[in-house]
């Protein structure tokens, strides 16, 4: 009797402990719910267009500004508030009470993984995307907001439609330099090595209004 004392005694010990250890590792990152009873999706339902970096749950990685990083998350990337949003075992939602430095969203699009890399802008309080790392970063501002739009004929409810504006910057030893998506505004601002570039541009027929082949120049530019 006395050993199913101990045994029974240990179990409990160690449920205690793990549920300890539970609570510990996720409360720094509990914040509010994004909206009270009321999913992410329920909050756009009267809004044509995703308010959202991917409609969908995806895996994430996020570091916060004092240091702890958390990895396995399903997480969405509001962009018209501009804040991360995580989902727990329990499908409730949150907001990071602590702010975030950096994170990452992994995501299916054309049947491909891709993986998006986000870093804060405490000047402007909004995420970029990093789409080009090196001596040179390209970075991808992207805001939506929601706009009332008419509708014809007219006595008819405006439609709430999202709109999205996306900017561009270049990010080296020069600081912060916004970008025009165009070829002369883009080797203005990587001038010391201009003529190479625009021989790669026509080499491999580059089209800068792609984020992929504009990254591929960036990164041309970070290897000579």
């Amino acid at each position: 009797m006395k050993r199913v004392y101990i045994i029974l005694t240990f179990l409990l010990l160690g449920s205690s402990g793990l549920r300890a250890q539970y609570y510990s590792n996720i409360s720094p990152i509990i914040g509010f719910r994004s909206t009270p009873n009321m999913t992410p999706s329920e909050k756009y339902d009267q809004v044509q267009g995703s308010a959202y970096f991917n409609s969908e749950w995806s895996k994430g990685v996020v570091k916060l500004k004092n240091g702890n990083t958390y990895k396995d998350l399903d997480v969405k990337f509001d962009q018209v508030e501009q804040k991360l949003i995580f989902k727990r075992a329990d499908e409730k939602t949150f907001f990071f009470a602590d702010p975030i430095s950096e994170f990452q969203i992994t995501y299916m699009a054309d049947n491909k993984t891709m993986t998006a890399h986000f870093v804060y802008n405490s000047n402007m309080h909004a995420f970029y995307q990093v789409l080009a790392n090196g001596t040179a970063e390209l970075l991808k501002s992207t805001i939506k907001t929601i706009q009332s739009v008419p509708v014809f004929p007219s006595g008819t409810e405006p439609t709430n439609r999202i709109i999205e504006k996306e900017e561009y910057y270049i990010y080296s030893e020069n600081g912060l330099t916004h970008i025009k998506i165009e070829k002369g505004d883009i080797l203005k601002a990587l001038d010391d090595k201009q003529r190479e570039l625009s021989e790669y541009i026509r080499a491999n027929n580059l089209d800068l209004k792609k984020d992929d082949e504009l990254a591929q120049l960036i990164q041309y530019y970070n290897s000579i």
